[in-house]
């Protein structure tokens, strides 16, 4: 499978969809006991206690899931992972979405990084500068950094994505110095910073 093929099978919306329709997080993984006092391990909406509470002394409905019913054993792993399971699913629900969230944000990145003339022009830009304007546009990067407080390939993507549209860089042109209001560093992170 080529990298382009697994990213269209990635339907960032469906996953975001069903984080958002899965019952709200933290969650937390719990060890608790089952009704024979024995080993019991789920990931609830409530943080664990500490007190291995014993069935029926736990609310059954703070309960996502269990990794581990031992009494009846009619939940269980052959690995023995309960509890790394229970930590994985726990962790998931804070951090998928946060990850569907970056890897928008990185496509983003490419899209903007990956046109035709992204590396012909000689510079990080998608379009030709003359050497002032790649001055302006160096310092317009440093300023949404400083600024902004985003990363430096970032701060690039946007303000590719705000002045080097598709259509300037598909018919060849290119900013110089006579061609461009130069904006004060307010503009700047206004133009550019919700990109």
């Amino acid at each position: 499978m080529t990298s382009d093929a697994a990213r269209d099978e990635l339907d960032l919306d469906a996953i975001e969809e069903l984080c958002g329709s899965a019952t709200p997080g933290p969650w937390h993984v719990r060890n608790l006991d089952d009704d024979h006092a024995m080993n019991l391990v789920a990931v609830s909406t409530v943080p664990d206690t500490g007190r291995a509470e014993r069935w029926p002394g736990f609310d059954h409905r703070e309960l996502i899931a269990a990794t581990l019913v031992q009494q009846p054993r009619y939940v269980d792993c052959a690995d023995g992972l309960w509890d790394q399971n229970a930590a994985f699913i726990a962790m998931a629900r804070q951090v998928v979405p946060e990850l569907v969230a970056e890897v928008r944000r990185l496509r983003r990145l490419v899209e903007f990084g990956a046109w035709p003339t992204a590396g012909t022009t000689g510079t990080e830009f998608v379009m030709p500068l003359d050497d002032e304007m790649l001055v302006y546009f160096r310092e317009m990067a440093d300023v949404l950094v400083e600024r902004a407080g985003i990363g430096r390939a970032e701060a690039v993507a946007r303000i590719n994505a705000v002045y080097g549209t598709r259509e300037s860089v598909a018919f060849g042109v290119g900013l110089t110095s006579e061609g461009l209001t130069v904006l004060d560093a307010g503009e700047v992170v206004a133009r550019c910073a919700h990109t």
